[in-house]
C-alpha cells in the first residue's frame, strides 16, 4: 500500500490524515479522532463513522477548531490572537508597520520572531503582502490554519 505524506501510519491502529485528525480503524471502532495537545494537557475525541465517513471527518475538523478557539480564549492561555493591541495600525495580530518596513512578529516554540519587509525594496503593498504571508505561515505552523479573518484577507 503506498503511503501519501499526509497519511502516516501509527503504531496504535490509526493513520494520521491531517494535524491533529487521525482515522480510527479498530475492530470495534471506526472513524476519526481529533486530538490536540496545549501546554501540556491533551484533548480528543472520537467521532465513530455511522455509515458516514464524510460527516465524521467534518464533525472532527470542527470539534478540533472549536475546542481550539475555546482554549485560546482561557485567562492563561497567553494566545497571541486573542486580542489586537491599541496602537496596531493594520487589523492584524502580529502585523505592524514600522518606521521604513512592515513586520510580521510571532512566537514559536517559547522564541519571538520577527521579519523585516523593506518598503524602499518592495513598494507599501508587496512589503505589507509578505508580511501578510510570513505571518499567516507561522499561524499554520503554530496552530494548523489561520485563525484571524483580516489576515485571511490579505493573503
Amino acid at each position: 500500500m503506498e503511503q501519501t505524506a499526509e497519511q502516516k501510519p501509527s503504531a496504535k491502529g490509526s493513520t494520521r490524515i491531517e494535524r491533529g485528525i487521525y482515522r480510527v480503524n479498530y475492530p470495534s471502532n471506526k472513524g476519526y479522532r481529533a486530538y490536540l495537545k496545549f501546554k501540556g494537557i491533551e484533548y480528543q475525541k472520537v467521532f465513530a463513522e455511522g455509515g458516514d465517513p464524510e460527516q465524521a471527518l467534518a464533525k472532527a475538523r470542527q470539534w478540533r477548531e472549536d475546542k481550539l478557539r475555546e482554549i485560546q480564549l482561557l485567562p492563561d492561555a497567553g494566545n497571541p490572537l486573542k486580542k489586537i493591541m491599541k496602537n496596531n495600525t493594520s487589523g492584524i495580530s502580529g502585523v505592524r508597520r514600522g518606521k521604513t518596513a512592515w513586520i510580521a512578529s510571532w512566537v514559536e516554540k517559547g522564541v519571538l520572531t520577527h521579519r523585516w519587509f523593506a518598503v524602499s525594496r518592495l513598494g507599501e503593498q508587496q512589503a505589507f503582502k509578505m508580511a501578510c504571508q510570513t505571518r499567516a505561515d507561522a499561524e499554520i505552523r503554530n496552530y494548523g490554519q489561520v485563525f484571524q479573518p483580516a489576515l485571511k484577507e490579505n493573503i
